[in-house]
């Protein structure tokens, strides 16, 4: 038993360092401040405790990239992702990180595959998930894809395509004709 409660400890200090190094990183730190040498200490110590761990590589690696050392991000992530494909935020990470590099290809396939995870998943998308369709969608405009650009912008604000038989000057109030009629009308008393 204490083996297990051992093991679960590290585990969970193993996710609490990847997420501080992570949200460290997020906020742009200078490249010499005290802030880059703790998201350096929290994302080696995470790696360390929980090697396969997927956040913990996933954290070592936006560090690495922050601080401009390419290869050996794409190769944490690439580790990170050989363990657990099934991830997307780790697929959407690669992408972001090729992208930077004009590498947009590449990108968009990272991109995509992330998205095809996303569907597999059904329900409604958290802000998280539709902030990683807007990034494809930014991709898609920089390959000149605009019409599927458009289309994953409307999927990440959740709105429905609109009617091809529709023209510009038309407003879509489908929604609004197509509710319900079995809720209650008032009534007039004129």
């Amino acid at each position: 038993l204490d083996g297990y409660h051992g093991l679960r400890g590290r585990l969970t200090n193993a996710l609490a360092f990847a997420r501080l190094a992570r949200k460290i990183t997020e906020q742009d730190p200078a490249e010499n401040s005290p802030e880059i040498a703790e998201a350096d200490l929290y994302s080696r110590r995470a790696t360390e405790l929980a090697v396969d761990e997927p956040e913990a590589g996933w954290a070592r690696s936006m560090f690495l990239n922050h601080v401009g050392r390419l290869p050996e991000a794409l190769t944490a992530l690439d580790e990170a992702l050989r363990k657990h494909p099934q991830m997307p935020e780790l697929w959407d990470a690669k992408a972001v990180m090729l992208a930077r590099t004009n590498r947009l290809l590449e990108a968009y396939q990272m991109s995509t595959r992330a998205i095809e995870l996303l569907n597999a998943t059904n329900g409604a998308l958290t802000s998280a998930q539709s902030q990683m369709i807007v990034r494809r969608a930014k991709l898609l405009l920089r390959l000149n894809r605009f019409s599927e650009a458009a289309a994953d912008n409307l999927r990440a604000l959740d709105i429905p395509q609109r009617d091809a038989r529709a023209t510009p000057d038309m407003i879509d109030l489908s929604a609004h004709y197509n509710a319900s009629l079995e809720r209650e009308r008032p009534v007039y008393r004129g």
